[in-house]
């Protein structure tokens, strides 16, 4: 996966859902963090200001969505946990 690609389209999810969500400040540039590695995926952080605390769970969810909408038009794949089961006689 493009690292510089996956950050730039996460920073464009949040503008994207800012322009029809007034729970998101506009005037505050979000910014993206390579939190880390894991087993089966690269781990980022997405940050933003809204408007109230009590907005974060609709706000999260509709940037969630964008994200996937973006990642899947732009043909980034997000991994899942998968197991390897051996079998042997």
């Amino acid at each position: 996966t493009d690292l510089e690609l996956v950050k730039s389209l996460l920073k464009q999810a949040v503008k994207n859902v800012s322009k029809n969500d007034n729970h998101i400040l506009k005037e505050f540039e979000p910014d993206v963090i390579f939190k880390n590695f894991n087993p089966s995926h690269l781990e980022y952080m997405v940050l933003c200001r809204i408007n109230s605390f009590s907005n974060n769970i609709v706000a999260s969810s509709e940037i969630r969505e964008e994200i996937f909408k973006l990642f899947k038009k732009n043909k980034i794949e997000m991994s899942f946990p998968t197991t390897a089961i051996q079998l042997k006689k």
